[in-house]
């Protein structure tokens, strides 16, 4: 049987078209999955730093009154904002591909933090992306969070 040179040139189009329909497909599952990956180290980091916070301010309340440390931290670039809830709650806002997600880590010792917070609770100080500094400070019957 003799092939015309239009129905090898439609066939190899139309093989041409499959093969990029499952390159383009697996480039989504990619970017998703990335995606995805991205965010799950994002709250991995924020769940560390907020564990650690809070262990340290424990440990200084039991140490006493005038114990101190100074936490170098690195916190991810969807950091929003870290305040105080009702004396026993850090919060930590971050933003997420799916929209604002908060972080709480509870705290068996009163915590305060430096400033009032409009909708409640109080900031720690300023953080912002990239390297800051948590001092943890025994004030006695509570611990005193101060970021810079």
């Amino acid at each position: 049987m003799k092939r015309g040179k239009a129905q090898v040139s439609l066939e190899y189009l139309i093989l041409l078209s499959v093969a990029l329909a499952l390159i383009i497909a697996a480039m989504t599952v990619f970017f998703v999955y990335s995606k995805n990956s991205t965010s799950s180290v994002t709250k991995s980091r924020i769940a560390e730093i907020g564990n650690e916070v809070v262990y340290n301010a424990e440990s200084l309340y039991g140490i006493g009154d005038g114990s101190r440390v100074i936490l170098e931290t690195n916190f991810p670039e969807e950091i929003q904002e870290v305040y105080v809830l009702d004396g026993v709650e850090l919060v930590m806002v971050i933003r997420t591909p799916q929209g604002i997600s908060e972080s709480l880590f509870f705290s068996k010792v009163q915590l305060n933090g430096t400033s009032a917070r409009p909708a409640g609770g109080q900031y720690i100080g300023a953080i912002s992306p990239g390297k800051n500094f948590i001092r943890i400070e025994s004030k006695g019957d509570y611990i005193l969070l101060n970021a810079s």
